[in-house]
């Protein structure tokens, strides 16, 4: 059964029992019927009031049926009959609570038990479902609703709710819910089943007189476990999304305020009603919030049932559930302002609502609160949580120069919201800026440049058009960033180009320097990341050695890619030298730029690294990051040759570096090489993780021979395999 894993995908920590009366406004009627074992007969009529709410109540699943959701209400009220047997697991530490209030209380086992047995009735309840449908139910299952809330009223000291107080209850949820229509104008279906709602039960909870609340009040239950209630069912029994929003969208159509038309006194509300409010054009629709939803519960479902231990997921597991979130966050937290770009001549420039981008972060802040609750038990244990990162699309812009005005209070406002960083889209390019880098105003210059700025520099393949990106401060200085930026770039088309050679290239003095990256076939752009601008484009990037052939088999590929990536270079025209040894500094050189680790305000303390040698900069940026030491406390030894131990080790360093990796089982992780035992104690970890990461493999026979001296063909091989993980 494959409940088990929604289950454990979800947040468990709530109560389908208290989650049941945020469905009390789509559901009087099954209510009522529950409560009439209280009257003193059963011919004997409602108060007028709850009269008038089955009648409504009527008209809801007349609604249901007209716009064809009956059955989807149906199929969603068998599917959560055939989980039962879970339904006590969903409760998790909330019927614990319970439990121990019942305990409390001087409750039997067996009262508890047949409580706990009835959590079928709850479920259902909870949902809306046996409402929508009238609950034409047997009598013997109305005892059951009367049962279990005379149940929690005597475990919370409170009066067990007779039905006029159920129907004063439910009449001052209906009017909240009218009054908050009235006053946001922003009710609608997805807005209902979660800022509506706690809202109304809020407001309702804390001033009612009624029994209802008493009950729902003592019992310890929040209103924000009442709504995750309902992202825990819905998850959990897929069937339910598309039958709680029919309810809430029915239920909408019989109580949306009305408005008066004029047009003299034709009674009722003369014909007119308030029309619903058109979708923002600048943020996410509720369709696209919905869709986004849908696709990444979908995918965690799927990543979820690929888990063999859900207790004890792995960092891959944990670094695919991250990108799936965050490839939902990149959806519904991308705002289109097309509309607010002018064009002057060549120039565009964006005006920026700053109060009303400040409403939008903040919108985009609870969206993304209702994608990250989706994986909130896969990440609960894990320090690692999604990246929120704010696109602001400037559409396709008919002028060779875009400037984009980023003003100190404008970050402010993102990070009050919770932002991460601002992205910046303007046809089809984008950059991605750390928040934290943006302290001052600062101002984006995008320019596209004619193709021959790069060709006129190279005879390589062009898979790009050539941009010149420039931040500048208020006083027009250079910006300088701690985080590289991320910069992706539009690739029209990759035929005729082998894709695996492409690389960012920077443009400087007619010469083209090269700065890794990486092509998304989905998306059709590259991925890069720099923090200094000048101008860029993309290349194919075709190096040839011709001294390979000794091994071509097993470290071919992987010279050719990181050679076109600029991590590896020759020693001479043509010539890789693939056996010769390779120094700790080379190797250092060699992660900095594979990992953008670049740092021009990097210092190092090493005796001996002269700021004059070649390889200052890449150590100092290297040791700044952690992920080298030196031999000794003052010695770096640049220029002796690396181990397999020690570079095995820097490998692992930069991994829990740029992925946040964690240190694996040293025993278990080494267990595959007979010679151990002689890796250097300091080393051990980091020579486990590498060879955890399947980085690093042996050399033959069991062996890894720690102690032996790493070849330049076996370091682009681990260059390689780290920059595909």
């Amino acid at each position: 059964m494959k409940l088990m894993k929604k289950v454990a995908a979800t947040t468990l920590a709530t109560s389908l029992l208290a989650g049941g009366f945020a469905g009390i406004p789509l559901s009087q009627k099954g209510i009522l019927g529950a409560f009439q074992i209280q009257q003193a007969s059963a011919t004997e009529s409602l108060p007028a009031n709850a009269a008038a709410l089955e009648a409504r109540l009527d008209s809801l699943k007349a609604k249901l049926v007209a716009t064809n959701n009956w059955n989807t209400v149906l199929a969603a009220l068998d599917e959560l009959n055939e989980d039962a047997p879970y339904l006590p697991m969903l409760l998790g530490p909330v019927w614990n609570k319970i439990e121990a209030k019942a305990i409390a209380a001087g409750k039997s086992t067996q009262e508890i038990g047949v409580f706990k047995g009835n959590l079928i009735h709850i479920a259902t309840f909870v949902t809306g479902l046996d409402f929508a449908t009238g609950f034409d139910k047997l009598d013997t299952v109305r005892v059951v609703y009367y049962n279990n809330f005379k149940f929690i009223a005597e475990i919370t000291g409170a009066e067990t709710p007779d039905i006029e107080d159920l129907t004063q209850f439910v009449s001052e949820l209906e009017n909240a819910f009218k009054s908050y229509a009235t006053d946001t104008a922003i009710l609608n279906p997805t807005n209902l089943l979660s800022d509506a709602m706690k809202n109304v039960l809020e407001s309702v909870l804390s001033t009612s007189q009624t029994d209802m609340a008493d009950i729902i009040n003592g019992s310890g239950i929040t209103v924000d476990d009442i709504l995750a209630a309902k992202s825990v069912l819905q998850s959990a029994v897929p069937s339910l999304k598309g039958a709680t929003t029919a309810i809430a969208a029915a239920y909408l159509s019989i109580i949306k305020p009305t408005t008066d038309t004029g047009g003299g006194d034709t009674g009722g509300n003369n014909g007119g009603t308030t029309p619903p409010p058109a979708d923002d054009e600048t943020g996410v629709t509720e369709e696209e919030l919905e869709e986004a939803l849908e696709e990444v519960g979908k995918a965690l479902e799927e990543l979820f049932d690929a888990i063999p231990d859900l207790d004890n997921l792995t960092d891959e597991n944990i670094e695919d559930l991250i990108a799936a979130l965050e490839a939902a966050i990149e959806k519904i937290a991308t705002l289109d302002l097309s509309k607010t770009v002018e064009v002057k001549g060549d120039v565009a420039t964006p005006k920026l609502d700053e109060d009303e981008l400040a409403k939008q972060f903040e919108n985009v802040a609870k969206n993304v609160d209702k994608v990250n609750e989706k994986a909130a038990a896969g990440l609960e244990n894990s320090d690692k949580k999604p990246k929120v990162v704010a696109t602001i699309d400037l559409g396709t812009v008919n002028a060779k120069t875009t400037e984009v005005p980023i003003t100190k209070s404008l970050v402010d406002k993102a990070k009050a919201a919770g932002i991460d960083s601002l992205a910046f889209k303007v046809n089809g390019v984008i950059l991605n800026v750390d928040l934290a880098d943006l302290g001052s105003d600062t101002k984006l210059t995008i320019t596209k440049q004619d193709n021959s700025v790069a060709t006129q520099a190279t005879d390589k393949k062009l898979a790009s058009d050539v941009f010149e990106f420039e931040f500048t401060t208020g006083t027009g200085q250079a910006s300088t960033f701690t985080k590289p930026v991320e910069l992706k770039l539009p690739i029209p088309s990759v035929a005729g180009i082998d894709a695996d050679l492409l690389v960012l290239a920077k443009i400087i003095n007619s010469r083209l320097e090269y700065y890794g990256g990486k092509y998304d076939a989905v998306n059709k752009v590259f991925n890069a990341q720099r923090n200094s601008f000048s101008s860029y484009t993309v290349v194919e990037n075709k190096v040839v050695f011709n001294d390979m052939a000794s091994v071509k088999d097993w470290a071919g590929r992987q010279v050719e890619v990181t050679a076109a990536k600029g991590l590896i270079e020759g020693r001479a025209e043509g010539s890789f030298v693939p056996n010769e040894s390779v120094t700790r500094a080379e190797f250092a050189k060699m992660l900095v730029k594979a990992f953008n680790l670049e740092d021009a305000t990097a210092q190092e303390n090493f005796a001996d690294v002269n700021a004059s040698d070649w390889f200052a900069s890449y150590v100092a940026a290297a040791a700044k990051a952690g992920v080298i030491n030196g031999r000794t406390d003052s010695e770096f030894a640049p220029n002796a040759t690396i181990t397999r131990a020690e570079m095995a080790t820097m490998a692992a360093r930069a991994l829990k570096l740029a992925k946040g990796y964690s240190d694996s089982d040293v025993v278990a992780s080494l267990k595959g090489f007979n010679d151990a035992a002689e890796i250097n104690v300091s080393l051990r970890a980091g020579v486990a993780l590498a060879a955890n990461k399947g980085i690093i493999i042996g050399e033959s026979e069991g062996q890894f021979n720690p102690n032996g001296n790493s070849t330049r063909a076996q370091a682009a091989v681990v260059l390689y395999r780290l920059i595909n993980k």
